[in-house]
């Protein structure tokens, strides 16, 4: 069912819906002592309808009313609730509007978001009580939130990506988010990366390409971990190269992921019944490196884009010496 607010006009008390489900009113109110259906209006906010089982809506001016513009239209609301955690990073900011329409979302960053509409909890991943209260009323959890430098020591990654990875799955058990998807990294295949053992498959031995890839890596051991123990379904993503911007990094590009692939895939793992699993998340690039094959077989994983495919110009961001990764950086960093 879709209600499209097609004119702003006194409020009515009782509208018989069309085929089409289109109806005049002016406010809707948020307050009701009447069973409800919820709906998404403008930016995803949820709007609570009464909805009689005869086909028609109650509509009622109240102190809590809103106001809807015209042509306003209003969707059924998700019932799968899903925190993102890191929402307002690189890859969440890209992520909620493809995610929105299928999953009510409440977003978690210390970092407030560039777009208002969706539930917003300002919390530190490392903050164990603000992170179960964040968990709280969920069915999912997404946790995009860490630091992603490469070069980053292991006092720069001990907090935001292990201690924080520890108290996102923690406050998702004590809430009962009984489903984790952790965005981890290729990276923590990333030696087999510079050697060019390709394909990359997700069942070989890890190889971290730096301290980064470390810390990944134990973010994949800890949700082997909880779901062995607590029978938590927990799905690792090793996350190839998102930008929001042209992949004209050619040295990157057999990694890429657009922000759809992306999207699908993590769509996927939300609704995946498996209880644990691993697995390599890119484009369906021509290059090949990075085996896809887990990904298609168990999740169902059908991506739509190829960087090979994209008409891309030069750009001066690519340099002939731009190194995927410099292994021993984090290290030596941590000595000066």
């Amino acid at each position: 069912m879709t209600i499209q607010v097609i004119k702003l006009n006194r409020p009515m008390a009782r509208s018989r819906l069309s085929s089409r489900a289109s109806i005049q009113v002016g406010f809707i109110a948020l307050d009701w002592c009447r069973p409800q259906k919820m709906f998404q209006g403008p930016q995803g906010a949820p709007v609570l309808l009464d909805i009689y089982d005869h086909g028609e809506i109650s509509l009622r001016r109240a102190t809590r009313a809103i106001r809807l513009p015209a042509r306003t239209i209003l969707r059924p609301m998700p019932q799968k609730a899903v925190l993102i955690t890191g929402a307002a990073g690189r890859i969440g900011t890209a992520l909620r509007p493809l995610l929105r329409p299928t999953y009510r979302l409440r977003l978690a960053d210390v970092r407030t978001p560039s777009e208002p509409g969706d539930d917003f909890v300002q919390a530190d991943t490392s903050d164990l009580p603000a992170m179960q209260a964040a968990c709280a009323g969920m069915d999912a959890v997404v946790h995009l939130a860490g630091n992603p430098n490469t070069a980053a020591t292991w006092d720069e990654l001990r907090v935001s990506n292990v201690d924080s990875t520890y108290c996102v799955f923690e406050a998702a058990r004590r809430a009962g988010a009984n489903k984790v998807i952790l965005a981890s990294t290729n990276h923590v295949m990333g030696f087999y990366n510079l050697e060019g053992a390709y394909p990359i498959r997700v069942d070989a031995p890890i190889r971290p390409d730096s301290l980064y890839g470390v810390s990944k890596a134990f973010g994949e051991a800890l949700a082997r971990y909880y779901s062995d123990a607590f029978e938590m379904s927990m799905i690792c993503l090793r996350i190839g190269w998102f930008t929001p911007r042209d992949p004209t990094v050619r040295g990157l590009q057999s990694l890429w992921i657009s922000a759809r692939d992306l999207a699908q895939v993590i769509g996927l793992c939300i609704e995946t019944p498996r209880r644990f699993g691993i697995y390599n998340a890119t484009s369906n690039n021509s290059q090949g490196h990075w085996d896809l094959q887990a990904t298609r077989d168990e999740l169902g994983y059908a991506p739509q884009d190829d960087v090979s495919a994209l008409n891309l110009a030069e750009s001066g961001e690519y340099r002939e010496d731009m190194p995927y990764v410099e292994p021993p950086a984090g290290v030596l960093r941590a000595q000066t």
